[in-house]
Formats: structure tokens, C-alpha cells, sequence
């Protein structure tokens, strides 16, 4: 069976972070307990009472980045109004940098910005280290 880029991406980086965290969940866990608006979120890491949301692109393009930002917005929002916890900081890793306008619209919701074009390891390891540095 054949794992797209994308997929592992996200399987990589889950990975690393449940060694690192013992509360993690990933997208289709969040979406089995908070149905479909929780869908926008690839990862969420939970300490304490702050969350850690992540979303992963691993796209050569920034094909629908639009949409797929303002989704995982919309997901954050409604998790942590559900969950009743703040954002910590949020993260969008991707292979490319969004657009200037929307990373300015993310960090408005305390979300950053990782990327890195080569490797999704290189990636993997960039957004391991964005988080210790800032927890």
C-alpha cells in the first residue's frame, strides 16, 4: 500500500510528538469525539489546560490554502470552546510558507508558521524543535 506524502507526513509527526506528550490526538480522533467541525485540525496536543493544535500541508503548491486555513481557524475555535481551553499557540507546517496575508491572519489567532520545502524528516524535526523552544 502506498502512503501518500501528506499522510506521511502527519504519521511522522505524530510519532515524534507522542514521545514527547502524553496527551495527543489525531484528526480522526478529534472528529469521533467532536464530529465534523473538529475535522480542520491535524494534530492536538493538550497540556494542562492549553492546547497545542497542528495542521500539516505537504503540498509543492499552495493550492487552496485559503480554505484550508480558514478551516483549521474555524476547528481550533470550536475545539477550544468545547474542550474549554485556550490556545497555547497553534502551528501550520507545510512545505511551503503561506502567503504573507494569511500567515499575518494566523498569528492574529496565535497560529505560527513551520516550513521547510526538502524532506518531510527535515520538517518533522523544524516543527519538533519549534515546539520545545516554545513551551
Amino acid at each position: 500500500m502506498h502512503i501518500d506524502d501528506g499522510k506521511l507526513l502527519e504519521v511522522r509527526l505524530y510519532d515524534k510528538l507522542s514521545e514527547l506528550f502524553q496527551e495527543i490526538y489525531m484528526e480522526n480522533e478529534l472528529r469521533n469525539t467532536y464530529g465534523w467541525h473538529a475535522s480542520g485540525v491535524d494534530h492536538l496536543i493538550v497540556i494542562n489546560d492549553m492546547l497545542i493544535p497542528i495542521q500539516t500541508k505537504y503540498r509543492a503548491s499552495r493550492r487552496h490554502e485559503n480554505a484550508g486555513i480558514n478551516n483549521f481557524l474555524k476547528s481550533v475555535k470550536y475545539i477550544s470552546e468545547k474542550m474549554n481551553k485556550e490556545i497555547w499557540f497553534g502551528l501550520w507546517v507545510s512545505r511551503i510558507a503561506p502567503f504573507t496575508d494569511n500567515q499575518d491572519l494566523m498569528k492574529t489567532h496565535k497560529i505560527e508558521c513551520v516550513n521547510h520545502y526538502d524532506g518531510i524528516d527535515n520538517l518533522v524535526d523544524l516543527t519538533v524543535k519549534f515546539i520545545q523552544s516554545n513551551i
